[in-house]
């Protein structure tokens, strides 16, 4: 149904006109790798007891909602024994500060050194405490236990290193051993954990990171025991390697002939790494897992307490452990096979917060993760989906520093996560951890209890959502917790959801049916439907997801049982009707009943809809098919579909659908309507998949003896020349009379059925066997043969058959042998089809593919009966072959015109051009076919140049010698652009291209680039083309075009230095500044580099001029230089301040190197010629009282002067009369402070500075800076 609910359709797979097309499906399989390797995440489980079942039809990720996985207490026996020791000073008990579990038995270890055992299936309850002979020393505080698997040893270990041994075979227990650690220095024993099943072999770890095995022997008959450490048996770890923070042990079970071995291995991990060891027979190192982070803060893992071994030949035992460190977890399946233990990554996670502790669910594939922020989250045991969540945010936790302290003592600066292993211990149906306070248990809850909960506190659906996901993963869990009626439960719930939906939906009998149309949805029902998505959204949808979950559950029948009554009593049927359809055309239920297949077949009757029959019981499997009813029903009303169904699958009865087939059509002839288009269509889709041994309609394949069977009776009757004895009346007289009925009306669609069949492995036989003969199979070209015959003799429409004649005869060539008068009248027929229209290319490809076989006599009329069709692919193939060149290039002219309508042979100009040119390759061994094509090509030059100039010239100075000059001749200047012109130039010399186009021509080709290139792509071409600066004439174009780049570059080369610089200096007036609206000059905030390159050149542009111009000239052009930049500077200075760019204070800092550099030249011209000089500063103090706005800069460049060079007396008073006197001895004063130099006031001194061999330096900004000596 659509997703809006105001527009709501009865669209449940309308049917469409189908193409004629086969379309096999193939079967998917996956294939996984077997190899073990422990970092692949690619590695494929294999299949088990815990594997899960894959239901696609509600596998939701996500299931954080469900907070009912534990019911949280307090368990009431021992934190009672606890608060009342803390309540009485002298109690030997003292505060809880480990706990541990195993079968029955519960075990708290104290503070006071005791330890509280608790029977909780007996409910009794022992005080054990130890002795230790030899030592009144007080108990230091219980800061591990473990329970032996056989649950006859109790191990507890103490804050000073000494261990005790529990006997628990005797009521009360009793004490066994006292073992004290091997070390000098006491230390905290962190970790206790037996050897598998075992209970006289035990490894403890200590804060000091030092591991020992202990061994009891005949512990009931006597207390020997022996202790010895362990150390890793690879290098030598550093302390972090060596503290282990979680510690874990696993068995596994080998069957023999007389006994039972059971292999175990040890899972210690440390901050680095993870280890399995195996302790017997010697100790080995069996795997080592690292972690993917450099730095590690918290690390913990689970092993799985069940063990599940694979069926068949290779049996072997299988397990999981679970690794988390920081905030990732890693998911291992181990493989115990003879002996040999293997690992392979399954999954991976990652969360946002750092794990502290992880836990399998006893005897199930669920992992329940602590995260640091007390969040504890239930995993799929295997692909590590979030299940549930649950949140010990209430209760304080016990947690030791011991692990921070070890690594502080050892001077280690690492932040780790608490130690809180010894405070959870987890049992099949409790989950038990400490408080200070007391014991915390939380009990687990059912998936049968948890979806009560759910139906109490959620909505129906996200219980169904949870209850689904437990059902199909029940694999999960273990039998103990996951009851067997959880079906019966979600069943029940679904009755109570459906029943709430009948509200939603109006009354049938509140609108009428108005539809006549019995291949479109009735009105009635989509106007019911709409109502009721508008009411409440989505409330089909919930219906068909109701269905769809009992179908699941396999409990559909009673549901409807269930439901159709109440429907039917409120009147609104028609919504499960309508979702039974859409199930079963979905494919998502095929097995029916035979009443429900009755039903939903009357239903779409009486609405008038034929179409979704004709469909719905083809979408039933045969098996489950009430045949009877089924074949009636399908005749009765012309279900074409659904007859070839029953008729095929159920009885392998091919004649029946033809004979079907063959009246529709004559049906089709006389009273046509769009139900017979329809069936008629349907029609085809059965011959073709008849034709090549497929089954209709679901195509599945025939056997090949069938197949071939089907496909050579259908041959027969089609193109039988006679009637046949079936209950047809055949309108057309005459020989073939079924294929008449074909051809009459339905050529093309028959034509290209025959096409498709023709692939069929049927027709390369010479013979097969029929009814246990061998007869002689029917060929393509007998078939061909018999077609001529009826189409000779008739006016029938003859576009596809000649469409289809020239694709056969040109694909099976060597199978179709027929005389050219043959192929003459079928290149005819092609050419005869009525006007061109975009559609013609299968006509275009027919001709083409009839030209492969065929060699026309007269190519000229060939040719003109091509253009006046638009065959343009066909022109190309025959004008090619033929060296009608002049038409070949024409075409390709003509489709690439048409490249936009058309379906072209090269994908590009580049494309075009390089096929072009690569025929001459071709045409090489032939001198005179290659000379006319050459001639042809240089011809077209100027429309294949319009296409892909560059491409074009750069191929013919390879491909062409002799003809090149010609070819160039017929460029025109409109064809010309920049790369069109370099490649001129590589081609051949200046003096070449200047013969071959002349002045003028040349000059048109640079003018069109100029204006539509831009300045600086003229100035890449010049740089690579230097000749082209001797063209006359070439300056005034790009002056005109405003190419001031390339401008400057002819001027130099043409060592005119002076023009340089003025191109130079208004090269950086326009790029930097642009005009606005309001007449203002802006800055054009852009990288500058090239505007920097040119500043950095005009020093040497102006040194350069100084050679050749006279010493006023050389002067004013200072002047005009000087004035001009400072005009620049004066505009950066105003806009730099206003918007603080870094570009536009980096480039006026390059205009102020600039000015220094054009004065220190110009100093040096002018020291010997005082009257020049004077001439010199007289303007500068012209042009200061003419510019307000420069007035500033001026008068510093005057002071520049006055203080490097003699200046007359009289000169000197009127610099000073442009500011008043005040002004003037500020700014001297300033530049004195600020200098190196000396200023001298009176003039009669001013001959002393000329002896001064310090440059001052002025920066011309208006404010007068220091600066460091040259």
């Amino acid at each position: 149904m659509p997703s809006n609910p105001y527009e709501l359709k009865l669209n449940n797979h309308s049917d469409s006109n189908r193409k004629l097309s086969l379309s096999i499906p193939r079967s998917r399989s996956s294939t996984g790798s077997s190899s073990v390797n422990i970092e692949s995440t690619s590695a494929q489980v294999e299949s088990s007891s815990h594997a899960i079942a894959n239901s696609t039809l509600f596998k939701d990720k996500k299931f954080q909602w469900n907070k009912y996985w534990l019911r949280w207490g307090r368990l009431r026996r021992v934190s009672e024994q606890l608060q009342s020791s803390t309540l009485e000073p002298n109690s030997p008990l003292g505060t809880g500060t480990c706990i541990t579990h195993s079968g029955n038995l519960l075990a708290v270890g104290t503070s006071n050194g005791c330890v509280i055992l608790n029977d909780l299936k007996s409910n009794t309850s022992y005080m054990l405490v130890p002795e230790f002979s030899g030592s009144e020393s007080p108990l230091m505080p219980v800061t591990c236990l473990a329970i032996a698997h056989t649950h006859k040893v109790l191990c507890q270990g103490h804050a000073d290193g000494t261990l005790f041994v529990w006997d628990l075979t005797h009521s009360p227990p009793i004490q066994r051993h006292a073992i004290r650690q091997l070390m000098q220095e006491e230390s905290v024993v962190t970790h206790l954990i037996f050897n598998g099943v075992s209970d006289n072999v035990l490894l403890s770890a200590n804060a000091a990171g030092k591991m020992f095995v202990h061994e009891f022997y005949n512990l009931l008959i006597n207390k020997h025991h022996s202790t010895w450490e362990y150390c890793f048996p690879d290098v030598q770890p550093t302390f972090v390697d060596r503290l282990v923070v979680d510690a874990s042990s696993i068995s596994f079970e080998e069957s023999y002939l007389t006994s039972v071995k059971h292999t175990s291995f040890l899972f210690l991990q440390t901050l680095s790494c993870l280890r399995i060891i195996s302790l017997l027979p010697k100790i080995s190192l069996v795997y080592k897992v690292r972690y993917s982070d450099n730095e590690v803060t918290s690390a913990c893992h689970a092993v799985s307490s069940f063990i599940v071994s694979t069926s068949g030949s290779r049996s072997r035992t299988r397990a999981f452990f679970c690794v988390g460190y920081n905030t990732h977890i890693r998911v291992y399946a181990l493989t115990f096979y003879q002996g040999v233990l293997s690992a392979e990554l399954l999954n991976k996670a990652n969360f946002d917060s750092p794990v502290w502790k992880i836990w399998y669910l006893p005897n199930s594939n669920i992992i329940f993760v602590l995260l640091n922020d007390k969040r504890i989250l239930f995993l799929n045991g295997i692909n590590l989906v979030v299940m549930g969540v649950s949140s010990l945010s209430e209760y304080k936790l016990l947690t030791w520093d011991w692990y921070q302290s070890a690594l502080t003592m050892q001077g280690i600066p690492h932040i780790v996560f608490p130690y809180i292993s010894s405070s959870f211990t987890i049992s099949p149906r409790y989950l038990f951890f400490l408080t200070p306070e007391s014991v915390i248990v939380g009990t687990f809850i059912s998936p049968n209890d948890q979806l009560q909960v759910a139906s109490e506190k959620n909505n129906v659906k996200d219980t169904l959502k949870l209850g689904l996901y437990y059902h199909a993963n029940s694999s999960l869990f273990s039998k103990f917790y996951y009851p067997p009626d959880l079906r019966h439960k979600l069943m029940s719930l679904l009755k109570n959801y459906i029943c709430l939906l009948i509200k939603s939906f109006p009354s049938f009998l509140s609108v009428e049916s108005s539809s006549v149309d019995l291949l479109s949805p009735q009105d009635a029902l989509e106007q019911l439907l709409q109502r009721a998505e508008f009411n409440n959204p989505g409330c089909y949808n919930l219906v068909l997801y109701c269905l769809k979950v009992a179908h699941l559950l396999k409990d559909l029948d009673s549901l409807l049982d269930y439901i159709l009554p109440r429907f039917a009593e409120a009147d609104v049927s028609y919504v499960v009707m309508e979702a039974l359809l859409d199930l079963v055309l979905q494919q998502s239920f095929k097995t029916p009943s035979p009443e429900l297949q009755k039903l939903l077949l009357l239903y779409l009757e009486n609405n008038g809809r034929l179409a979704f029959a004709d469909r719905l019981i083809p979408a039933i499997e045969h098996r489950y098919l009430d045949l009877d009813f089924s074949t009636k029903f399908s005749s009765s009303k012309g279900l074409f579909n659904s007859l070839c169904y029953v008729s095929i699958y159920a009885f392998n009865d091919y004649s029946m659908p033809l004979v079907n087939f063959l009246n529709l059509l004559v049906e089709d002839f006389k009273n046509p309507s769009e139900w017979i288009e329809y069936c008629v269509n349907n029609g085809f889709q059965y011959l073709l998949y008849s034709l090549t041994g497929f089954k209709y309609p679901l195509c599945e394949p025939n056997g090949i003896n069938e197949a071939y069977t089907v496909t050579h009776t259908l041959l027969k009757i089609i193109f039988s020349p006679n009637i046949l004895p079936f209950k047809l009346s055949v309108p057309e007289s005459g020989s073939f009379p079924y294929l008449r009925l074909f051809v009459k009306k339905r050529a093309r669609s028959f034509f290209e059925c025959m096409e498709n069949a023709f692939d069929s492995p049927y027709f390369s036989l010479d013979k097969v066997n029929i009814a246990k003969q061998s007869v002689d199979t029917v060929t393509r070209q007998w078939v061909i043969e018999c077609l001529s015959q009826i189409f000779d003799t008739a006016n029938f429409q003859c576009d596809s058959y000649y469409i289809f004649l020239a694709n056969t005869v040109a694909k099976y060539s060597k199978q179709i042998l027929l005389p050219q008068s043959f192929y003459l009248r079928i290149m005819e027929g092609l050419c005869s089809i009525e006007s061109y229209h975009k559609d013609s290319r299968d006509t275009q490809k027919a001709v083409e593919n009839l030209l492969l076989v065929y060699d026309p006599p007269n190519i000229e009329n060939l040719l003109d009966c091509f253009w006046n069709n638009h065959f343009y692919h066909a022109i190309m193939t025959v004008s090619y072959s033929h060296s009608f060149f002049d038409s070949y290039f024409r075409a390709v002219l003509a489709l690439w015109d048409q490249k936009k309508f058309s379906l072209l042979i090269f994908k590009s100009s580049e494309a075009l051009i390089t096929m072009l040119f690569d025929n001459l390759r071709i045409l090489k061994s032939m001198p005179v076919r290659y000379n006319k094509y050459v001639k042809c090509l240089t011809f077209f030059t100027t429309d294949l140049l319009n296409i892909d100039n560059v491409t074009f010239l750069r191929l013919a100075s390879s491909r062409l010698d002799k003809s090149l000059p010609e070819m160039i001749e017929n460029i025109s200047a409109k064809t010309v652009t920049i790369q069109a012109l370099e490649i001129l130039y590589k081609l051949s010399t200046y003096e070449n291209l200047l013969q071959w186009f002349g002045h003028r021509r040349l000059l048109s080709f640079f003018e069109i680039v100029s204006a539509t290139s831009g300045d600086y792509a003229v100035l890449t071409l010049l740089q690579s083309s230097p000749d082209f600066k001797n063209l006359d004439g070439l300056i005034n174009v790009f002056l005109h075009y405003n190419c001031l780049e390339a401008s400057i570059y002819v001027y130099r080369e043409l060592k005119q230095y002076n023009h340089a610089l003025s191109q130079v200096l208004k090269y950086v007036q326009t790029r930097v500044f642009h005009e606005s609206i309001n007449e203002l000059k802006k800055v054009v905030p852009k990288n500058m580099e090239r505007e920097t390159y040119y500043l950095q050149i005009v020093v040497p542009l102006y040194q350069a001029c100084l050679s050749c111009l006279p010493p006023e000239e050389a002067a004013n052009l200072w002047l005009q230089l000087v004035f001009s930049l400072i005009n620049v500077y004066a505009n950066l200075s105003r806009t730099s301040s206003q918007n603080g760019s870094n570009v536009l204070l980096s480039f006026e800092e390059k205009v102020l190197n600039c000015i220094e550099g054009l004065l220190n030249t110009f100093l040096e011209l002018v020291q010997p010629n005082k009257s020049l000089l004077n001439s010199v500063l007289i303007k500068i103090c012209a042009k200061s009282s003419e510019s307000r706005e420069c007035n500033t800069y001026m008068r510093d460049l005057l002071l520049k002067f006055m203080t490097d060079v003699h200046v007359s007396c009289d000169l000197y008073r009127e610099c000073s009369l442009l500011w008043d006197r005040k002004q003037f001895y500020d700014t001297k004063s300033s530049l004195s402070k600020c200098t190196m130099g000396v200023l001298i006031d009176e003039p009669d001194k001013t001959k002393d500075m000329a002896s001064k061999k310090q440059r001052i330096k002025v920066l011309l900004s208006g404010q007068i800076l220091p600066c460091s000596n040259e």
